[in-house]
């Protein structure tokens, strides 16, 4: 029963990230099925079919709540310098990753680049850097067992962290080979969530937590995955 379950999970996890890299809406993402699919949804559904087996350690891949930075949108240049902040217009992809949606932002796109605390705990390991968000997001990424692919093309320092915020481990690996390192570290009890960050400028990326499915409000289920199983619920009831 437990495998059936985690593997419910993957898919599930795949198609939100399905859902995620081609915008489509949540009411026509209720399965994939491989055809009549446009380039964009092949290529994603692809990876649900590929997606990795069973984990024994499943996890969750978390962006920054966007409304930390809802006021900076729309500000003027000048007020954006007064908050420290600064304004970009992406001419490169990859090379202005957002950490709201955790993607490479498209060309023509916002970027604004500020300072974030990204660990506040009050240890020796309390932190902040610059980051870059979009201008505009509003929808903070939740993926089950999923990589992003602008995670999985870059170097990262994964790095693991107690309850209390003491670093517990850290390691350097490759994006593509990232998922076996996190499960790695979840085996630790020391650990509670993980922080990647990129190698090369050691920027914050994203934050990484076990996935737990064991409340019966819901409460750790991600917002998509408690409208599947409500739209399953009811589909189960008709």
């Amino acid at each position: 029963m437990r495998e059936k379950q985690s593997v419910r999970f993957e898919k599930q996890g795949a198609i939100a990230a399905v859902e995620w890299r081609c915008g489509l809406p949540r009411n026509r993402m209720t399965e994939f099925d491989g055809k009549k699919q446009d380039a964009c949804e092949y290529e994603a559904g692809h990876r649900i079919e590929t997606a990795v087996g069973v984990r024994s350690m499943p996890f969750r891949v978390l962006g920054i709540d966007p409304g930390q930075f809802s006021h900076l949108y729309g500000l003027s240049d000048a007020d954006l310098a007064a908050e420290g902040a600064k304004r970009y217009v992406v001419d490169s992809k990859p090379g202005f990753p957002d950490r709201v949606e955790v993607r490479d932002m498209n060309i023509g796109e916002h970027a604004i680049l500020l300072n974030y605390e990204h660990q506040p705990a009050d240890t020796p390991y309390r932190s902040r850097h610059a980051i870059f968000v979009r201008e505009g997001a509003h929808r903070a990424l939740d993926a089950i067992d999923f990589i992003p692919d602008v995670l999985r093309i870059r170097p990262i320092s994964l790095r693991g962290f107690s309850h209390n915020g003491e670093m517990v481990d850290a390691d350097l690996v490759d994006g593509d080979a990232l998922a076996p390192l996190i499960e790695q570290f979840f085996e630790n009890p020391a650990i509670a969530y993980l922080q990647a960050h990129y190698a090369k400028r050691g920027c914050y990326a994203a934050r990484i937590v076990p996935f737990r499915n064991d409340r019966q409000d819901g409460q750790d289920i991600p917002f998509w995955g408690r409208v599947l199983g409500r739209r399953a619920s009811s589909q189960n009831q008709s």
